[in-house]
């Protein structure tokens, strides 16, 4: 029997030293900045709210460009008989094309493009309520294990108050026999 309560002294001893007493709002604070499920919520938000973006950027002018140069030089030197005469032929060519090209396109209706882009917003709410549902569970979590804490810290105290009143009636009924 006394070595649960010792237990519990010891470790209560040993608890100002590992965490300092904090209100609920500091625990809760620190719980926000390092629950997964909370991060991993809203970085989910973050993915499908980019998906809105990128349906209405389909829905945007769509403007595309391209040039081309090409240059090219032959050289062909020979000797032709035309007649019974002798001909020299040297020639050399020079030639170089540029294509430029320019397209623009926009879309007027597309009715595919307007409902995707209706439910990636629908879909980006949804994700807010899931944001929502995480911090309120996270705030549930955190208080049940604030209280926890506090139960078995007051737990600890009736123990140590309980195994002090204890030892004093043993030390009393030892006196008196």
């Amino acid at each position: 029997m006394t070595r649960r309560p010792l237990a519990f002294a010891l470790l209560f001893a040993l608890l100002p030293a590992v965490a300092p007493a904090a209100d609920l709002l500091q625990v809760y604070q620190l719980a926000r900045e390092g629950d997964p499920q909370l991060s991993a919520s809203e970085s989910r938000r973050l993915q499908i709210r980019e998906g809105a973006v990128q349906a209405r950027a389909a829905m945007l002018p769509q403007i595309g460009g391209q040039a081309s140069y090409t240059r090219s030089t032959s050289d062909s030197s020979g000797a032709q008989v035309f007649g019974g005469t002798l001909f020299n032929n040297n020639t050399s060519q020079d030639s170089s094309t540029r294509d430029v090209g320019l397209t623009v396109d926009q879309m007027i209706y597309d009715r595919s493009r307007f409902t995707r882009l209706r439910s990636q917003r629908e879909l980006g709410r949804s994700s807010d309520y899931q944001v929502e549902a995480a911090g309120d569970s996270l705030i549930t979590r955190t208080s049940a294990a604030y209280f926890n804490v506090l139960v078995q810290l007051e737990t600890l105290a009736a123990a140590r108050a309980s195994e002090t009143a204890l030892k004093k009636q043993f030390d009393f009924a030892s006196k008196r026999l």
